[in-house]
Parts: structure tokens; sequence; C-alpha cells
């Protein structure tokens, strides 16, 4: 099953969790066994406070569309190819329009990267050794994320030529 089928409260339960573990993994000095469970419950409930946002972007760019719905609404964005039904259609469009928008911009990715490659550096040099494996890694995902960016940019638009 595609993890976009998946109900929306697991997805931000586990990049929560995944957040947690990934802040335990950098923040922890000598005491790893008092925090082991610390940062992973902040990550879940960080996760579920982030659910009604995220709830309400998913309702915005797919209404009230079921998971396999919206995995072929996103199917059809990627193949450029606009679905029959009217509903996913309309959302098609929705997404393509959200992918193509003005803040999706590599531009603004790379400035964020850029600054959390500054605040690897500075956790690097004043708090823990583990900053340094932040430096090295952020780079590539720089990169990949950018590239996802601009393959997912380019599928709405021509998508969106194909609309009749």
């Amino acid at each position: 099953m595609h993890p976009l089928g998946w109900p929306l409260w697991c997805r931000c339960l586990i990049a929560g969790l995944a957040y947690g573990v990934a802040l335990y993994a950098v923040g922890v000095g000598g005491r790893a066994a008092e925090l082991i469970l610390g940062y992973p419950v902040v990550g879940v409930v960080l996760g579920l406070m982030l659910w009604p946002y995220a709830r309400a972007h998913e309702r915005k760019l797919y209404g009230d569309l079921t998971g396999d719905e919206r995995v072929a609404v996103m199917r059809a964005v990627r193949a450029h190819d606009p679905p029959r039904d009217a509903r996913l259609r309309d959302a098609g469009a929705r997404l393509a329009h959200h992918w193509t928008s003005r803040q999706r911009q590599p531009r603004n990715q790379l400035i964020v990267f850029a600054l959390l490659e500054l605040l690897a550096v500075f956790a690097a040099l004043t708090m823990t050794a583990w900053g340094w494996a932040a430096v090295v890694l952020l780079p590539p995902v720089a990169w990949y994320s950018v590239r996802i960016e601009r393959r997912q940019r380019l599928a709405a638009l021509r998508f969106l030529h194909a609309m009749p």
C-alpha cells in the first residue's frame, strides 16, 4: 500500500517519531539512558500537534477523496494524464498548481538548507560531534530534495498543459 493511502494521523506519528529519534541521535551527551524515551515521545507529541495543520492542507489539496483516490490523483499528475472523473481531475489540478506555486521554488529550499548547514556547523563546533554528520549529509539531501521538486514541477506543468 502506498504511504499516501495510510491514515494521516499515522503518517504524522511516524514523521514525529523519526524527528524524535533524530533529535536523540544528535542531541545526546552522556545521559543516553535517561533520554532514550524522552526525545521520541517529544517527537510523537509534535507529530500529533502538527496533525490538524497537515489535515487542513490535505483537505485543501484533495478534498474528501479516499486514500486510494489520492494515490490515483498523484499518479495521474506524475504521468501527465488527467483522470476522466471530474472530482479526481479537479484534485489533480489543485495538486499541480500547488507543485508549481511560488513557495515551492528551489531557491527557497536552498536557502533553508544553507541555514541548516550553518546551524549544523555551529552545533558541531559548540555542542556535539554529531553535528559533523549533518554537515556532511545535508548537501546530498539538499541536492536530492531540489531534484525531486524540479521533477514534480515539470510533471505538474505537463499535467496542466494536458488538461482539457
